[in-house]
């Protein structure tokens, strides 16, 4: 840490001596020495801010990174020019719920679904932190909005992912983005006014962890559509992602079998291509979805000699639920 961003600190404690926590995720990576390194120097000039450690290795953000409230994650250690915007931020999560005036407040008013905005900076930056300091206190007003500041040249693995060429970018559900100047009114409503079926996986995954995996089977419903941020977390390598899914997906067979029905096809394109845990579980769901058509690709599953035993097992299991499910439709037909 340079000798201006310790004097930066140092002159942010005295000023702002309100109490702050916030916590650093470790997540057996590499770069964790570097977010710990930072931590240890921050509480250390500034004793009002205080550090929990907690582990992660779940969820779309499984990177080291320091947690501001639930809906902050920087993946990105804020010096330089990017340390200002950082401490205001601490500053303003130490007085509670910001009040956010204007069109942006009116739009956070209505947004009733999660959503995910991923800001991507770098450090030499010249306009990143402005970018940062009008955005980092939305979330701070609407939990339901989720924002994450990640640096592009500390984590290129995710500025490839996300396809991303220049700083500042903003991205809002891995579908919407903005680079360069960004208006936070703009961006807000976007979030509030969207489209279900454009909801990212991690949207999703936040409704469900909620505890409202029959919210997501409803909002399908209504939509008439299978959302295709559904599919990704069914077909997610990490199992409570697919877990929570395969709960909506129950909820979804019961109500509405013939949208289900609808999911088929988009999982048996992958389902040579995931691994074995994923597949058991997908085995699970066209079990849960009933179709006849299924009943094919089940026997072959089921008839493969290199086949893991397990899901052999399920495979049968499943061909067992669906010609239940085709009797009773039978019956009741009758």
């Amino acid at each position: 840490m340079r000798p201006h961003d310790e004097k930066q600190i140092l002159r942010w404690s005295e000023e702002h001596g309100a109490e702050v926590a916030i916590r650093l995720v470790k997540t057996a990576d590499d770069r964790d020495k570097d977010f710990e390194i930072f931590c240890g120097e921050l509480t250390r000039l500034a004793p009002n801010v205080t550090v929990e450690t907690v582990r992660d290795g779940t969820g779309a953000e499984a990177y080291p990174a320091i947690r501001i409230g639930e809906s902050i994650r920087y993946h990105a250690i804020p010096l330089n020019k990017e340390l200002a915007p950082f401490l205001e931020l601490l500053a303003t999560a130490a007085k509670g719920v910001p009040e956010i005036e204007g069109p942006a407040g009116e739009a956070l008013e209505r947004l009733r679904l999660p959503a995910q905005l991923r800001l991507y900076v770098t450090p030499h930056c010249p306009f990143c932190p402005e970018v940062v300091r009008r955005m980092a206190p939305m979330p701070l007003a609407n939990e339901r909005l989720r924002l994450s500041v990640i640096d592009g040249s500390l984590f290129p693995e995710m500025t490839e992912a996300d396809e991303v060429r220049a700083a500042p970018t903003l991205i809002l559900d891995g579908t919407f983005r903005w680079t360069g100047q960004v208006d936070p009114a703009e961006v807000i409503r976007m979030a509030a006014d969207r489209d279900p079926f454009h909801l990212s996986a991690d949207a999703l995954e936040g409704i469900i962890k909620e505890g409202k995996a029959g919210q997501v089977a409803e909002m399908m419903i209504k939509a008439d559509r299978i959302f295709p941020g559904f599919i990704d977390l069914l077909t997610h390598e990490k199992w409570p992602e697919r877990l929570g899914a395969m709960v909506a997906m129950e909820y979804l067979a019961e109500a509405a079998p013939d949208l289900a029905a609808e999911a088929v096809g988009p999982l048996a394109e992958q389902f040579d291509s995931v691994d074995e845990r994923v597949r058991g579980d997908l085995i699970h769901v066209f079990g849960e979805i009933g179709d006849k058509d299924l009943l094919d690709r089940l026997a072959a599953v089921k008839a493969d000699p290199d086949a893991d035993d397990e899901l052999r097992e399920a495979a049968g299991e499943a061909m067992a639920k669906i010609r239940e499910r085709i009797g009773d439709a039978k019956r009741g037909d009758g």
